[in-house]
């Protein structure tokens, strides 16, 4: 049994206690407790799901697009890594059907109780499994993945977990198999600099009006300020043996999509 309060291991899957407490306060980021990044998500998750409401709608939006691109078929199995609170599923699930499977990954105890709290309340919630672990190494099954998904939580990883988080996706995949990772960008100059560096201060502006728990988001943007492109993350892709990468930006650059393949005859 873990030691976590909120998690219990009972083989692969690990249960969460979905009545968990969830701070209400900002807590201990980043000054205390070392900074951590399980630290930071879990004073995010109690507000995590106001962030389409604050980004305007437009991080759903860039979650329906990326969805949109996957080859989804019923009874596929995808596993969800940084999984936060579970927004993927609701556009995952319909795709994959009943038979359908979604293994959700996180390394924040309370994002994964907001996520059991949010898989109570979804049809057929047997088909989500949650494991608490860290993207880059999450102990699940190789070769069993038809599809990996990820959207915004590249951007809190430090550039030299590029290559494991690559590998780790290699691994996961089945051959034939498809990735998508979605995430803020900022390009590195011109106008559309100006115009993401502009949306993402107006953002920081409303958070810190709002106060309370809600400036741990804060942080996200700063995270998000920083990351340029996903030009490091698809060399890391390329480099574990992943094929067919390519990176589509969306709304002038403030968001893109890296997607790539495994082979079929890949060994």
């Amino acid at each position: 049994m873990s030691e976590n309060p909120l998690l219990v291991a009972v083989g692969e899957e690990t249960q969460v206690s979905a009545t968990a407490g969830i701070p209400q306060t900002l807590g201990a980021y980043p000054e205390e407790d070392g900074g951590s990044m399980p630290n930071l998500f879990d004073c995010l998750a109690s507000t995590y799901h106001l962030q389409s409401i604050l980004s305007g709608g437009l991080t759903e939006r860039w979650r329906r697009q990326m969805v949109a691109r996957l080859p989804l078929q019923a009874g596929q199995k995808v596993v969800d890594l940084m999984t936060g609170t579970g927004e993927l599923w609701t556009l995952l699930l319909p795709q994959v059907g009943e038979n359908g499977r979604v293994r959700a990954v996180d390394f924040s105890a309370r994002m994964l109780a907001g996520a059991a709290r949010h898989r109570d309340t979804l049809p057929n919630p047997e088909r989500i499994s949650l494991h608490a672990a860290n993207a880059c190494s999450s102990g699940l099954a190789s070769a069993t993945a038809d599809v990996v998904v990820s959207a915004f939580g590249l951007k809190t990883l430090p550039t030299t977990d590029y290559p494991a988080l690559a590998a780790e996706i290699m691994r996961l995949l089945a051959p034939g198999g498809t990735v998508a990772l979605l995430e803020l960008t900022v390009p590195a100059r011109g106008w559309r600099r100006a115009f993401c560096l502009g949306y993402l201060r107006s953002c920081n502006y409303i958070l810190r009006l709002l106060g309370g728990p809600i400036l741990a988001h804060t942080h996200l943007l700063h995270f998000a300020s920083e990351f340029s492109a996903l030009d490091k993350v698809a060399s890391a892709c390329r480099a574990a043996g992943l094929r067919h990468v390519r990176i589509e930006q969306l709304t002038f650059g403030l968001a893109s999509i890296l997607l790539a393949e495994r082979d079929e005859q890949y060994k």
